[in-house]
């Protein structure tokens, strides 16, 4: 959980070729805080934490204009930017929109290629989130009823790749 946002941070880094501003960091960040005590991932709850998210990176960025002393209209259009690049980093949020998945959503889901596998494997574990992924993926056929953490990590890090790169 706390180190999801750095990860994605770096990996913004690695696929923009420079690292988010302030108040893109706001929206890195916040963008999965939501997840936060929430009893799933994929389902009815996990599927609405962008909203919660994007609603704590609007927060942070505007704060962060107010304090650095920025007028009203500005500390709106930052809090704003952040809120939707924090909201459509969720490709079934953004479809339900109608709108482009946001600069963030690629970092979020490429950032498990810049991370140890023992490392997210370990976190998943811990989290119980590994349960949830791996019951998705047999359900969608990407893996076989009895695979192990590591295969499915496999597979789902060879559909990430082949999808964002």
């Amino acid at each position: 959980m706390f180190f999801h946002p750095w990860n994605v941070g770096y990996t913004w880094r690695k696929v923009y070729g420079s690292w988010p501003n302030l108040y893109e960091w706001c929206s890195v960040i916040a963008h999965d805080a939501a997840y936060f005590d929430c009893p799933d991932i994929d389902g009815a709850y996990g599927k609405s934490h962008p909203f919660d998210g994007a609603r704590l990176a609007q927060s942070l960025a505007i704060g962060i204009a107010w304090i650095a002393g920025e007028d009203r209209r500005e500390q709106i259009r930052r809090g704003s930017h952040a809120y939707f690049l924090a909201l459509l980093h969720s490709r079934s949020i953004a479809t339900r929109l109608k709108e482009e998945p946001s600069k963030l959503c690629a970092p979020d889901k490429l950032c498990v290629l810049y991370e140890y596998r023992w490392f997210y494997l370990l976190r998943a574990r811990l989290s119980g989130e590994i349960v949830e992924f791996k019951a998705r993926a047999v359900q969608a056929g990407h893996i076989q009823p009895g695979a192990t953490d590591g295969e499915w990590f496999d597979d789902y890090c060879a559909r990430v790749e082949k999808e964002f790169l």
